[in-house]
């Protein structure tokens, strides 16, 4: 009986796995990466769009919460080139003096950053909840930046890999700026 549970536990999973890296297909639509491909590979996208559209909706409702919280949804399972990367960010810090500094996040401990930008790829398809965790970041920024910091701004964006011609020819690795949030220290 034990075996039999972990069994249907285990298809349940990497079913919820393989429907997601499907799902996420989608994210080849976003403008920096469709333009990277070649003429094949965006014709087969193109016939695939609206298969890719409806594939989550396949799930069930606690399916869907299931590969949300357990990160399963994030589609990166397909090991192949040009796959988006995942939201990252970064704080531009704005000081009272008018000097500003661009830093990853101000936490000491790897786990730390991650969580920033783990929470910005949760909530990225979902835009009225973005300025809500973006704040939160923010908020957490001005405690620990100090009262030198009149201006926190959270920056949303991915990295843009090169094609390997353009990487041949010396293009690297470029962050794609998605969204800014802005926000200002009361007096």
């Amino acid at each position: 009986m034990k075996k039999a549970f972990y069994l249907l536990f285990f298809a349940f999973h990497f079913s919820v796995i393989a429907i997601s890296c499907i799902s996420s297909l989608g994210a080849y639509q976003e403008e920096p990466v469709i333009d990277q491909l070649n003429k094949p590979a965006h014709h087969v996208l193109k016939q695939l769009k609206p298969f890719v559209k409806k594939t989550m909706s396949i799930l069930p409702k606690p399916a869907r919460y299931y590969a949300f919280f357990t990160g399963t949804n994030s589609g990166f399972g397909f090991f192949s080139p040009n796959i988006p990367t995942a939201w990252t960010v970064y704080f531009e810090l704005k000081k009272t003096d008018g000097s500003s500094t661009l830093t990853k996040a101000l936490w000491k401990t790897r786990l730390g950053r991650e969580r920033v930008n783990t929470s910005m790829n949760w909530f990225r398809n979902h835009e009225v909840i973005q300025p809500i965790v973006a704040q939160s970041w923010g908020v957490r920024v001005f405690e620990m930046a100090g009262p030198s910091v009149s201006i926190v701004e959270v920056i949303n964006g991915m990295y843009v890999l090169p094609s390997m011609k353009e990487y041949r020819e010396g293009a690297r690795l470029r962050f794609h700026e998605r969204k800014r949030f802005a926000f200002k220290k009361k007096a």
